[in-house]
């Protein structure tokens, strides 16, 4: 509760606030980014302004955030996939369809927005669904899993894991180089 009462105090305190130094927030905008921030790390702003809340690795959004958002990402890009081949035979799977890349595509802008590098995210989002695809088609669906397909998985969730850690390589090294300037 800490982090929100911080957050409330920096929110009260601003000029762009409709009711500054006053307390409960009774005017639904700004109640409604209070909540957003709270917890879904969501910059305030007010009127236009695109000011970004700092966490503790000085990046916008922070770790859990980044991953939270990319694996939520990816478990509704899954779900929206596999309700697509369900829908030839329902028709109300459609919209479960279109809701689910909808909040795919929302959730990895929110793992990009928090600092997450584009490839290592694309990568990772794109190999997982394929992976998960390929496995729950296999259990509900009765698709074929042959020995080939399992090798290419593997192939492709190793690729993945090396380009994760070129990207955190990467990062270090730019950070120890900022920092040794």
């Amino acid at each position: 509760m800490g982090g929100a009462n911080a957050a409330l105090a920096r929110h009260f305190g601003e000029p762009g606030c409709s009711r500054p130094g006053k307390s409960p927030h009774r005017t639904p905008g700004c109640r409604r980014r209070l909540v957003l921030h709270c917890l879904l790390h969501i910059p305030l702003g007010h009127r236009g302004n695109r000011a970004r809340t700092r966490h503790g690795n000085g990046t916008p959004g922070g770790y859990v955030t980044r991953w939270t958002a990319l694996i939520g990402s990816i478990v509704a890009e899954v779900t929206a996939t596999l309700s697509l081949r369900g829908a030839l035979e329902t028709l109300w799977l459609y919209a479960i369809v279109v809701i689910g890349y909808l909040a795919a595509f929302y959730l990895l802008s929110r793992a990009l927005r928090a600092g997450m590098p584009i490839g290592a995210a694309y990568g990772i989002w794109g190999a997982s669904g394929v992976a998960l695809t390929a496995v729950f088609s296999t259990v509900f669906f009765d698709e074929p899993l042959t020995g080939m397909m399992t090798l290419g998985l593997a192939l492709i969730i190793s690729g993945v894991l090396v380009i994760e850690f070129g990207s955190q390589t990467a990062a270090r090294n730019r950070a120890s180089t900022e920092n040794g300037s």
